[in-house]
Formats: C-alpha cells, structure tokens, sequence
C-alpha cells in the first residue's frame, strides 16, 4: 500500500507510523479461553496491524477493554483498535475501539447500548434519554445461564437498597418468587401526601410473630401458638391450643370460653352459673306436672280431690318440647 494511502502518522525523520487501525487477533499458539482471561487479567493483547505489523502484550486502556470483542478462532479477527506509539516505545499503545462493519454504528440519537453477547448467553444495558428509559437484558441460552444479582452490603449489615418508584411495580414471573430476610419485613399500603395518615401494614419479625393492622383499626396478630383477631369496638377472638375465646366488645358478660372445662357463655374466664341440659330439664318438668296432676292433701274430711285444673297441667306437659331447641346442643 502507498504510504499517501495509510492512516497512519508517520514521523518526517524515521517513516515509522505513530498512530494506525489493528486488529484483535489470537495466537496460534495459545488457547483461546486462558489466553482472554489472561488479557482480561493483564489489559493486554495482540494485534495485527495495517502495516502487516504483529505485536504480542500490547497495552491497552481501560475503556477499550471494557468494549472488546476478543476472536472466535485463529482465522478470525476481534475488534477493531486505534493504536498510538509515543516517540521512545516501539511498541503501541491501544486507546479506543472502532465500530467493525457488521456492526451498527449508532441505535440512534440519546441511545446508547453496552453489550456482550456468546454462545452461552447475551447482557444488554439500552438506555434511551429521549424516553427515559433503561432496559436491562441478561439472556442464557441454556439451562442454568441467565440472571441479575444485585449486592449492597457493609460490615455493619446495616446498609441500604431503596427504589422510589412514582407509579406502579409490574413483576411477572414464570415459576416462583422468594424473598428472604433473616429478621424482620414488612408491607405498607398508605397515601404518603394525605394528613393524619393511618397505613395499612402487614409485617413479621423472627421469634416473635405477624402482624397486620389496617385504616380501620382492625388487627391480627400471631404469636407461638396463638392467634389472635380484633377489630377497633373490641370485639375479639383469641385461639390457641387450650383455649378459643370470643369477646363482644368491652361490656361485661359478653364472651364466648371454650376450654378443657368446657364452654362459658358471659363472664370471661368463666361463668358463675352452669348452663342448664335441656332433656333433663325437660325430663324433670315432666314429673313435676305429673305429680302435680295426681296432687291429694289430706283434710278433716278425708284426703281431697286432684286440681281442678289438673287439665292445664297435662296441657303444659305436652308442650315441653317447645322448650328444646332446634339448633343449639349442650353435654
């Protein structure tokens, strides 16, 4: 090639170029996988250049590396690089990349694009400062590939990961979502702008339990074996494994007990006065308006007639089952 026709500086004095266009290549005497981890390592490379120049350990600067695409094989040639050799190194410098020709130069105007793409997967950072938009793809082609791992962390364990987001989260997810947190979480529903503001939380910290609490005043909680629902008039059940308890507000004689003594109806923690059993009862009465019916006293003329209303006695035995209910049992 003339030298009119290169594009590199060629100082007056030596004719040696400065400055030129090389390409990327691979050894042929080196394994393609170790020899990028070692320029990786490095932030060195080799390269072919214009002037039919071949250079092993070349230099190259940070922001080139980040941007480069390394051969497939021994026959093919990785990016394109704009090389500098300072009067006193005979060696070049590498200081930018080129866009190769089956690449696209620009996605458009306030677009810009990282990507890195093999055979085994593709990340894309897309930024688009017309829209305001950022997209962040990672893409496996395979089982296992793929993925986003965020860390924030500090000695403390005390540092901070906080997304404000002024509109709506849309997560759609294929198989499973799981969230981990060694001792406390918690979710918060409330309008942040409005006054005398009342969230609704549900929440869990380790050892101790879960709890929600809305607007209305309304309030469940968990402990170890317990659980408990109430609302802001008082009315309240508690459960656990020996005891289930409804209680209707706070006015006296208005609760529910049930215990392995039985079940309570009024005074909580038990009531003074045991429930009657309606068959006994009924049993009972029975007998009573039987012998009612049949009742003789004695007198000064020998022993006297039944009542004479002995009838409505008979009439109020047959109505006793009147007094049982249809619904509601007791032992």
């Amino acid at each position: 090639m003339p030298m009119s026709k290169r594009l590199g500086v060629f100082p007056a004095s030596t004719g040696t170029p400065t400055a030129g266009i090389a390409r990327v290549i691979l050894p042929s005497d080196v394994e393609r996988d170790n020899y990028v981890t070692q320029c990786l390592r490095t932030g060195r490379v080799s390269i072919a250049t214009e002037f039919g120049e071949f250079f092993n350990d070349v230099a190259i600067s940070l922001e080139a590396l980040n941007h480069l695409t390394f051969p497939i094989n021994h026959e093919k040639f990785g990016s394109q690089v704009v090389w500098l050799r300072t009067t006193g190194h005979q060696k070049p410098v590498i200081v930018g990349i080129l866009i190769n020709t089956d690449e696209s130069p620009a996605l458009g105007e306030d677009v810009f694009s990282l990507l890195r793409e093999s055979a085994n997967g593709l990340v894309n950072i897309l930024g688009d400062g017309k829209t305001g938009v950022i997209t962040v793809e990672a893409a496996g082609k395979s089982s296992g590939t793929g993925g986003v791992i965020l860390r924030v962390s500090n000695p403390q364990n005390d540092a901070l990961l906080r997304l404000i987001i002024c509109g709506d989260v849309d997560v759609q997810v294929r198989r499973k979502i799981k969230i981990k947190t060694n001792r406390h979480w918690s979710l918060v529903v409330g309008d942040a702008t409005a006054a005398n503001n009342i969230d609704t939380e549900l929440g869990y910290v380790y050892n101790e339990g879960l709890t929600y609490i809305d607007e209305w005043g309304n309030k469940i909680t968990t402990r170890e074996e317990q659980i408990q629902i109430e609302n802001s008039e008082g009315v309240s059940i508690l459960l656990t494994p020996e005891l289930l308890r409804i209680k209707l507000g706070e006015t006296e004689n208005r609760t529910i007990e049930v215990n392995e003594q039985g079940i309570s109806l009024g005074t909580a923690g038990g009531s003074a006065d045991p429930a009657v059993l309606g068959n006994k009862l009924k049993e009972w009465l029975e007998n009573v308006l039987r012998s009612i019916q049949t009742l003789t006293v004695p007198t000064a003329l020998g022993p006297s007639g039944v009542p004479i209303n002995a009838a409505e006695f008979a009439s109020a035995a047959q109505r006793l089952d009147t007094i049982l209910s249809e619904h509601n049992t007791l032992d």
